[in-house]
């Protein structure tokens, strides 16, 4: 069944280029290189926005759980804020250089870093519980099993580690990928991993095996965001190249490619997510974040 995305807005609030979205029930959030943090909800047809704070830098990363939100900037600061509130609870100086992934487990928040570590924090008042150094180069995204008791991690070294709790032991090391790996996201209908790289490769790994089980060329340049969307059967992909694509993953044909959402020309695509199972929220280099309605023609 042919693939299409149908527009249903465009956020233009951020001034430079938006580097990290995350939502949390009817809310959106976004971060940028303007040092914003933008809240988007719904009231009744219209999405209103409203700034919720200034970042002491770039923003690259942000998490919204239950009453929080945590945000991490291009220095290392990691920002815990009352989501209901919108009121600035604690800066923590959390890496040595831009925080890339935050994720939450229980009642503790996961962040890593340029620094190559994994820092693990308590959700209530960031207190920190541990540090894990993984990596002498950055690391760049980090994605649960679906279990989530599996941790996997990527960064510039190239190599795929998945740790597993409570321990965070390290139980999978793969070979490196020459180029470094960019984002990673979990299968679970095939128990795989799937990974990507700076070159623009997807790569795809079984834990009983340190060399890839299979990879191929999507796009021409860094992959900054995967998503293993099972419901619709689609591997998502944004890219550096300018581009948006979706692979059937029953058989990794190509089910579209986008470089014009909303009508307006992209840049570097930098993020995407999955909001409300059925729309795609996309934000890249050209300072807009798009909302696009999945739909299938039969």
């Amino acid at each position: 069944m042919p693939l299409e995305l149908h527009s249903i807005d465009q956020f233009d609030f951020h001034k430079s280029p938006v580097y990290g979205i995350c939502t949390f029930g009817n809310d959106i959030y976004s971060v940028g290189g303007d040092r914003q943090l933008l809240h988007y909800w719904k009231d009744g047809e219209i999405w209103l926005a409203e700034p919720i704070a200034l970042l002491n830098h770039a923003g690259y990363a942000c998490l919204a759980h239950d009453n929080w939100l945590f945000v991490g900037d291009a220095q290392g600061q990691l920002y815990q804020i009352n989501r209901q509130e919108k009121s600035l609870i604690k800066i923590v100086q959390a890496h040595e250089g831009g925080i890339f992934k935050i994720l939450i487990h229980d009642d503790q928040i996961i962040s890593i870093g340029q620094d190559g570590k994994l820092n693990i924090w308590k959700l209530d008042n960031l207190e920190m519980v541990r540090t894990i150094w993984i990596s002498a180069q950055k690391l760049r995204d980090a994605s649960w099993d679906d279990t989530s008791m599996k941790l996997a991690l990527v960064g510039q070294d190239g190599v795929l580690r998945i740790l597993h709790l409570p321990q965070l032991n390290e139980l999978y090391t793969s070979h490196a990928a020459a180029d470094g790996l960019t984002s990673v996201t979990y299968w679970r209908e095939k128990q795989t991993w799937i990974t990507s790289s700076k070159s623009g490769k997807i790569i795809f790994w079984k834990e009983d095996t340190t060399t890839p089980l299979f990879e191929f060329q999507a796009h021409k340049g860094n992959i900054y965001r995967l998503i293993a969307d099972e419901q619709h059967g689609i591997l998502w992909t944004a890219s550096i190249d300018k581009s948006i694509k979706a692979w059937q993953l029953n058989d990794l044909t190509q089910a579209g490619r986008w470089e014009n959402l909303g009508g307006i020309s992209m840049r570097s695509v930098n993020d995407i997510t999955i909001f409300h199972d059925d729309i795609l929220i996309s934000a890249g280099d050209n300072k807009k974040i798009d909302l696009s309605k999945i739909c299938f023609s039969k």
